[in-house]
């Protein structure tokens, strides 16, 4: 079960951690269909049948799972197929072929680490071999806390992001969301959106508990995931510790309001303590990869560190086969040294100057 915590002791006064760990997966599959045993002229047609038929679905076995087929397609994949554990986007040539939603009460109940296999077995037995490494494109971490009273709002966040909104009922808040685009913190009711949008009572089972949950959520997507170095799911499972580490602690925090005019000089409030003492359990590396992206200068030295390490690899395979030696590889630190010796004869210090200051105005005038 995808689960870090299930009930536990909390220290004292502060809140109790229910439940922890990812709630939504969004994964793409490059799949070879054209060794497909799927026949896609057959899916079209029941696809159609289905909407003039006025059906929702149809229910059918592909290879090793069975699924509804949807009359509609996901946008842009040409299928929509479904089942208890996978919402699958499925086409036959474009690459990737196949977008897979992880649905959250699977997730938590098999993890996503058996989901995948699953996906690689379904793909097995449709005869479609894999040609590329998964790639996660969101990831939605949830962290489940016991909650009896809310005593914080709004502006007891101290935060980078730039976009915040607070949502109501009945006059009582409900969310607070930080957040826009590929970086989404939520606090919010998770008793009161079960009740009143979702209806997913069987986390109810796994709190232990009805009532008096608040959920803290990190939803992650893209370029984000991509600055913290996760592609694939093994990625995932070793560095998610990593980047909610830093969410976590540098991004987004609650604090207790004091005298003090700088927000972030506050003192935790005891359900982020309880937040970060949760995350600082999980695996971590160590290695925060990350750039802040509430800064444009800084996600523009990451773009071009990034494209400058493609570079150096492409450089180092050249190196290798300058020398005939194919066989001796060129570490990162030999090449920086043979890069310097490479650079001498197109360096000008005079030149040097006057290009990087003019960059600086170009950077500050917005022009790059």
């Amino acid at each position: 079960m995808n689960r870090d915590t299930i009930g536990g002791t909390a220290k004292t006064g502060t809140p109790r951690l229910l439940l922890s760990g990812l709630d939504s997966l969004y994964v793409c599959y490059s799949l070879d269909m054209r060794t497909s045993k799927l026949d896609f002229p057959d899916l079209e047609y029941r696809k159609e049948m289905i909407r003039d038929g006025q059906r929702e679905f149809e229910a059918l076995t592909l290879g090793c799972e069975d699924f509804a087929l949807r009359p509609y397609g996901a946008k842009p994949y040409r299928f929509l197929l479904e089942n208890e554990a996978f919402s699958l986007g499925l086409t036959e040539v474009m690459q990737p072929t196949l977008r897979v939603q992880f649905r959250s009460e699977a997730l938590w109940r098999s993890g996503a680490i058996a989901l995948h296999q699953r996906i690689v077995d379904w793909a097995r037995s449709i005869g479609a071999a894999m040609i590329a490494p998964e790639t996660v494109s969101r990831a939605d971490w949830s962290f489940d806390f016991d909650l009896p009273e809310v005593d914080f709002n709004e502006d007891h966040f101290a935060t980078r992001a730039h976009k915040d909104a607070k949502y109501r009922d009945g006059g009582r808040v409900q969310t607070f969301r930080l957040g826009s685009g590929h970086t989404v913190i939520r606090v919010y009711d998770k008793v009161a959106e079960i009740e009143q949008s979702s209806g997913k009572v069987w986390f109810f089972e796994l709190w232990g508990q009805s009532e008096n949950v608040w959920r803290i959520e990190f939803q992650i997507r893209g370029e984000r995931l991509k600055a913290g170095a996760i592609r694939t799911l093994g990625d995932l499972e070793e560095l998610q510790g990593d980047i909610l580490r830093q969410l976590a602690h540098e991004h987004t925090s609650l604090r207790r309001p004091t005298g003090d005019s700088n927000k972030s000089r506050w003192p935790l409030h005891p359900l982020w303590q309880s937040l970060q003492d949760a995350i600082g359990d999980m695996p971590q590396l160590g290695l925060a990869r990350h750039y802040d992206p509430d800064s444009a200068l800084q996600y523009r030295k990451f773009k071009i560190v990034n494209s400058m390490y493609g570079n150096m690899k492409a450089l180092a395979a050249l190196s290798v086969l300058e020398s005939g030696h194919w066989r001796r590889m060129v570490t990162l630190e030999d090449l920086t040294e043979e890069i310097l010796d490479m650079l001498q004869p197109h360096h000008i210090p005079s030149i040097w100057q006057q290009d990087v200051e003019q960059r600086i105005r170009d950077y500050e005038s917005g022009k790059w």
